[in-house]
């Protein structure tokens, strides 16, 4: 039999070079087969000393959640900790995500059981709380909780947590550490400006998981090791809204898909008896969640995209389609990210050819649906940025179409499967101007914009 087993919690304090105080919690894991150990390795996290108090040395939930997926991918048989565990979380791992999970992992794990004791134990913590990483989506969960019409889902902690997420691309010389301590500066800004107190722990989970497992992926872990940190602080909070990546519609599960794609599922599953887990962002897609924070000044001023450096660097591919997703929009919104970007650089060197290539990085570029949600705004908003697309097809005179079926829907981007925004009767006329893939674009009494297929109108 294979175990992991977790062992005393051990702590110290430590003063550091500005004469703050930390605390640094260290936690030995154990693996053994059959009883004999092979293997044994520490997980250190180290936070300001005012937060120690918020610390559950009393139970394992946190510890846990870091490790049963890479136990269960690693075919371990079960997790062993004296300490206890919320009764709530065991029984939704136990009975909900484990069995789950080894089912949709087509052998590639197995199920594991979890022996500790449980318990109900209530700390009644009052802060909803979230992670801010400055990026658009954390911008989002901001934004869509800070000034919460019910007061007790008002964010009032945010968190920025070293575990395994500044791994990077196209990282010279530096360190993850480095990385994590050069972002945490402008994070730290930020809630000074605004006045929220932040929550930061360094870990070297990342690398524990290669020393224990030799197994990394943070695709599919990054959900339970941001929610795992959390949940050793269930003195603190009382809810934790974890930014979104896909709505229920790009369902799917499996160990070797990033789980972002079932969070809609698995995030409220991963709550406690004190401490509810909440995915944010209701049904926004990224572009949503962009047009939503454009204007706020504090993602204007604080930005962070990039992949490797504490500034955007402008070029990476996460700069890139966050550049030309707030191009898309249209308006001055890209110009109020002056602080976060250097506008002259893409407007001179990068807009025409990034555009220029977006059929390309519609289906070839880093999570290539970003770009058709830019390529779908830029139709709407800036045509002229995409007419060298072999999608789009720009009429000198506007084409005179009616409708001739009983009922055409007018949907929101031109695919099937988009919303409908609207329903025209037989007979009803437009004027079309522009036309993506056999859709025709047209203009809604409202001034909304959408498409319907060119097929079922008849040319005046």
């Amino acid at each position: 039999m294979k175990t992991i087993e977790i062992k005393e919690y051990q702590k110290e304090y430590k003063t550091n070079s500005d004469a703050s105080e930390s605390v640094v919690v260290s936690i030995p894991i154990v693996s053994s087969v059959d009883g004999v150990v092979d293997k044994t390795e520490i997980i250190t996290y180290e936070f300001d000393k005012e937060y120690d108090q918020y610390f559950c040395y009393d139970r394992c939930d946190g510890i846990v959640v870091q490790l049963f997926w890479h136990a269960m991918r690693t075919k371990y048989d079960n997790i062993v900790c004296k300490y206890p565990m919320s009764e709530l979380l065991w029984y939704n791992l136990t009975y909900n995500i484990i069995p789950q999970i080894a089912l949709c992992s087509e052998g590639k794990s197995k199920k594991v059981s979890l022996d500790v004791p449980l318990t109900k134990e209530q700390y009644h913590p009052t802060r909803p709380g979230m992670g801010m990483s400055r990026g658009i989506d954390s911008f989002a969960t901001f934004y869509e909780y800070y000034d919460f019409p019910l007061e007790d889902y008002r964010v009032a902690q945010l968190t920025y947590y070293n575990v395994g997420a500044h791994h990077g691309q196209g990282v010279k010389d530096r360190t993850m550490r480095e990385r994590y301590l050069g972002q945490l500066v402008g994070t730290k800004a930020f809630c000074e400006e605004y006045n929220f107190p932040l929550l930061a722990i360094d870990t070297n989970l990342h690398q524990f998981y290669f020393d224990m497992f030799k197994f990394v992926r943070f695709d599919r872990t990054h959900i339970y090791r941001n929610l795992g940190c959390t949940l050793m602080f269930q003195k603190l909070f009382s809810k934790y809204y974890y930014s979104s990546s896909y709505n229920l519609n790009q369902f799917e599960v499996g160990v070797d898909l990033d789980h972002a794609h079932h969070e809609k599922w698995l995030i409220p599953l991963l709550s406690t008896e004190n401490t509810t887990t909440i995915s944010s962002n209701q049904d926004w897609e990224r572009i949503d969640k962009t047009r939503f924070v454009a204007d706020k000044e504090g993602c204007n001023n604080y930005l962070l995209v990039c992949f490797s450096e504490d500034k955007n660097c402008g070029k990476c591919e996460k700069c890139r389609r966050t550049l030309m997703q707030l191009d898309s929009l249209g308006g001055n919104y890209l110009d109020k990210f002056a602080n976060s970007f250097d506008l002259k650089e893409y407007y001179e060197n990068d807009r025409i050819r990034w555009f220029n290539d977006i059929d390309n990085l519609m289906v070839n570029g880093l999570l290539a649906c970003t770009y058709v949600e830019a390529f779908y705004e830029a139709l709407k908003n800036r045509p002229e940025l995409v007419l060298n697309s072999g999608h789009v097809t720009k009429f000198d005179t506007p084409l005179k179409l009616s409708v001739k079926t009983s009922g055409l829907n007018v949907r929101k981007n031109p695919e099937l499967g988009s919303p409908i925004l609207y329903r025209m009767p037989r007979g009803f006329k437009i004027e079309c101007d522009l036309e993506c893939d056999g859709w025709c674009k047209v203009v809604l009494q409202d001034g909304t914009i959408g498409w319907s297929l060119r097929k079922y109108f008849e040319e005046l």
